[in-house]
């Protein structure tokens, strides 16, 4: 009778309300592990800056300790100060 109707149309209605739960759901977890891939791929970055930076302090400080002049130490400075200032460049470029 119209009671099966009703009850029909009221859990079709219940399987749409829960179709739309289920793909709101897929795309909050699509959007999550995008930004765990970023994540992942800045933290790489960052750790790949530091080694390398970590790299120019070691070949300046060898370079200072070799010629403990101030020339030396002048040049390894600005040599430090622009890599220094490349990589925050290029980090702002790649944020935007």
């Amino acid at each position: 009778g119209s009671t099966d109707t009703t009850e029909e149309e009221h859990l079709r209605s219940h399987v749409r309300e829960l179709e739309d739960q289920v793909s709101q759901l897929r795309l909050s977890l699509a959007v999550d592990q995008q930004q765990r891939a970023e994540f992942i791929q800045q933290s790489s970055r960052n750790s790949q800056w530091l080694l390398s930076l970590r790299h120019d302090l070691s070949d300046s400080l060898a370079a200072v300790t070799r010629h403990p002049i101030p020339s030396v130490l002048e040049s390894e400075t600005q040599r430090l100060d622009r890599s220094l200032r490349e990589e925050e460049l290029r980090m702002s470029l790649s944020q935007s």
